[in-house]
């Protein structure tokens, strides 16, 4: 791998800070493959904060360590939720009490994450979240919860930005959903942001997780949309309720939404039905190879564990480097210097591995800079069509020719 050196080098013993290491624990589902995908981003974000990588223009790619707690290393802490709320504050309380972390960082589902961040809040443990969109995780009011990730009005922003550049093309818009936590608080968020933006939503349908979408695809087509949104969580759903719009073989421009749409196992499980289809995504892999420190980190994650970066694994690497850059501008690890730090954070685009302006929390602890690209599939692959400047194709509308 060209660029910046690889070779690890360690320094356990920092001066100053009294502080060998600093232990963040990573919250996640380790059971499942998201789980995975999330540990390995963190240990890669541990492993660039603690090696001297110069050619690296990330924080804290130059250098061993903090350099502000004397070097000290990250060392991440990953327990397993099983995507379980009640064992999940289990587990994050004995990170804190007994396995004596400094942060935690969040990589689950939002019913997960809100109670983990409501119990350490009671705690003062600064944590970061990289994965969740849900608004409402930054309406509780919490001083010690921060997300590198977009909200859900993030992402449909960026779904309603594609739409809009189709002009007259489109003036009504259709919803389908599987009912699970993510439509529960992105539905209204598109509804929201059809309204501001002179859309007419038309019919939102709704399935049962795991059923049948046959009925609610039935009233998406009857309502007759210029544009269908999709919404799951799951691979499976995202499939179905994409088969089930197009089953009557109409050329339907469908948006998906949610981490149904992001894993390999939705392009696989759709087939054909998916041509066409356009998704948002925080993170894409398209774009690795047209920026450069992108493509260096993307590089070195399939180098280490022999697997393609995913937008999991890319949301944990965010949150984790950000939270590191934060202690090591407090040069310290109380906690509500740490919060300090994190509310002063300005890390510009350039500096991140995701396609936003970069990283800047609120008050309420969401990133102001946080966005999404949209991709489209086509002969397999996923590309990215918007916004332009990112695009590697240009957006294929259905039954109509290319656009630039």
């Amino acid at each position: 791998m060209a660029g910046f050196g690889l070779v690890a080098c360690t320094n356990d013993q920092p001066a100053g800070s009294g502080r060998s290491e600093i232990r963040v624990g990573l919250v996640t589902p380790l059971s499942g493959a998201d789980g995975k995908d999330a540990e390995r981003g963190a240990q890669l974000a541990a492993y660039v904060v603690n090696t001297d990588l110069p050619g690296l223009t990330l924080p804290l790619g130059a250098g061993q360590g903090l350099p502000r707690l004397g070097g000290a290393r990250l060392v991440v802490v990953p327990t397993d939720t099983g995507g379980s709320a009640e064992r999940a504050v289990t587990q994050a309380v004995r990170l804190v009490g007994t396995d004596g972390v400094d942060a935690l960082v969040t990589a689950d589902s939002a019913g997960v994450t809100a109670a983990v961040v409501q119990r350490t809040e009671r705690l003062r443990v600064p944590s970061l979240d990289g994965h969740s969109s849900a608004g409402f995780l930054t309406n509780l009011g919490l001083d010690f919860y921060f997300r590198t990730a977009p909200a859900d009005r993030d992402l449909g922003a960026s779904a309603f930005s594609l739409v809009r550049s189709r002009g007259s093309q489109v003036g009504r818009v259709a919803i389908i959903a599987a009912s699970d936590e993510t439509a529960t608080t992105l539905v209204p968020a598109l509804r929201d942001l059809a309204a501001e933006a002179g859309f007419q939503v038309v019919t939102a349908a709704e399935f049962a997780p795991g059923a049948d979408a046959a009925n609610a695809a039935k009233q998406i087509r009857t309502s007759a949309p210029d544009a269908v949104l999709a919404i799951a969580a799951a691979p499976a759903d995202a499939v179905k309720a994409v088969r089930a719009v197009q089953s009557r073989g109409a050329a339907l421009p469908i948006i998906g939404l949610g981490n149904g749409f992001l894993g390999t196992d939705f392009a696989a499980g759709v087939g054909g039905a998916g041509a066409g289809v356009f998704r948002v995504t925080p993170w894409s892999s398209d774009l690795a190879p047209r920026r450069g420190v992108t493509k260096a980190v993307a590089e070195l994650y399939q180098q280490r564990f022999d697997s393609p970066m995913s937008e999991v694994a890319a949301g944990s690497f965010t949150a984790m480097l950000t939270l590191a850059a934060a202690f090591n501008d407090a040069g310290a690890v109380a906690s509500d210097k740490v919060r300090v730090a994190l509310l002063g954070i300005r890390l510009p685009g350039a500096r991140t591995i995701m396609p936003w302006d970069g990283v800047q929390f609120r008050e309420n602890g969401q990133n102001t800079l946080a966005g999404a690209a949209v991709e489209q599939l086509a002969g397999g692959a996923f590309k990215v069509v918007f916004p332009r400047e990112l695009a590697s194709a240009p957006v294929v509308w259905p039954s109509s020719a290319p656009v630039g």
